[in-house]
């Protein structure tokens, strides 16, 4: 379970970074048909990793937004460019 935290975590900043925030529902679909059709460990673990996997999507995605808002292009100039003028 713990690989699907941190596979989620790294699609869902792919996803944040580059997608708007309606991918998520077919992301977290692609997820409960996953944990629902190859769960080994019966329905309420499923529904356990699904729910892992899902906020985990959700915080990548998190993430991924907030790296693409640190590096757009109407980023305000440095201190250091600004004394130099």
């Amino acid at each position: 379970m713990i690989t699907g935290i941190f596979t989620g975590i790294i699609f869902g900043a792919i996803l944040g970074r580059y997608f708007a925030w309606l991918v998520l529902i077919p992301a977290i679909s692609l997820a409960l048909v996953w944990s629902i059709f190859f769960s080994d460990s019966g329905l309420f673990g499923g529904l356990i990793s699904l729910c892992a996997f899902s906020a985990s999507l959700q915080f990548g995605y998190f993430l991924g937004v907030f790296t693409r808002r640190l590096h757009s292009s109407e980023r305000p100039n440095s201190i250091l460019e600004n004394s130099a003028q």
